[in-house]
């Protein structure tokens, strides 16, 4: 089976029928054994990248890693969020550019039960090591 690494594609089998095909999924026109048929007639490159993140404030006992793993799996992304000892949460997100844009956007505001003061990031190419998002204790 053909499976889309680097690329978010459109392809058409016929005017009536489009496909839509994410990058590490399996394309339904091959699913469906139309593999000869199908015209990509629009691709483009998704960038995926790895962000880690300290969170300062009051961001612990609020639900903040709660949150933070909704908001992540709604985006789409992968990884882990943790409190640590000295009273921060630390956040190791990978997925799509947009979709790390938007969660970063609300990692900046949090839950209205928390107060961020600080954001520490620091990003890397993704590896692709985490399967969804996880809280870590």
């Amino acid at each position: 089976m053909t499976v889309i690494r680097e690329s978010y594609c459109i392809g058409l089998i016929s005017k009536s029928f489009k496909v839509q095909i994410k990058a590490g999924q399996f394309c339904p026109a091959f699913l469906m054994g139309y593999a000869n048929r199908v015209q990509i007639v629009h691709c483009d490159k998704v960038v995926m990248e790895r962000i880690h993140i300290i969170v300062q404030g009051r961001v612990q006992g609020v639900g903040f890693r709660y949150h933070t793993q909704l908001e992540a799996k709604r985006s789409g992304l992968t990884g882990y969020v943790q409190n640590r000892p000295d009273g921060t949460v630390e956040i190791e997100v990978e997925g799509e550019r947009r979709a790390l844009n938007t969660f970063l956007e609300w990692v900046r505001q949090g839950p209205p039960t928390a107060e961020v003061k600080r954001l520490d990031m620091t990003s890397s190419s993704a590896t692709g090591e985490f399967v969804d998002f996880r809280i870590q204790r």
